[in-house]
């Protein structure tokens, strides 16, 4: 299924990994790691051509099988869905209707 490894990835990749497994959307990992929404959409491609994976729905399959136990990766945080207060740092375009 994949040609790439884990181990080709950044550290920021491997971030967006581990919560990409623990369920979290590209909206709320930016939250999650303070970084924009478009900079998580740009690891998220990044990963597909390193991994030689053609969607996101591979990827998160990947990210399951293979991303570091968020419980023991001490740096990522420990979040839940994204609360109405923190969306309203989105602008409104991303913001759920």
């Amino acid at each position: 299924m994949t040609s790439g490894d884990v181990v080709s990835l950044t550290p920021r990749e491997r971030e967006v990994l581990a919560l990409i497994a623990r369920g979290h959307d590209s909206r709320q990992i930016a939250l999650s790691l303070d970084i924009a929404y478009f900079t998580v959409r740009k690891h998220r491609s990044n990963m597909l051509g390193k991994l030689g994976l053609s969607s996101a729905a591979q990827l998160a399959a990947y990210a399951a099988a293979h991303a570091p136990d968020p419980g023991r990766d001490r740096r990522l945080p420990q979040t839940g869905p994204v609360s109405v207060r923190a969306s309203n740092r989105l602008p409104s375009m991303w913001r759920a209707a």
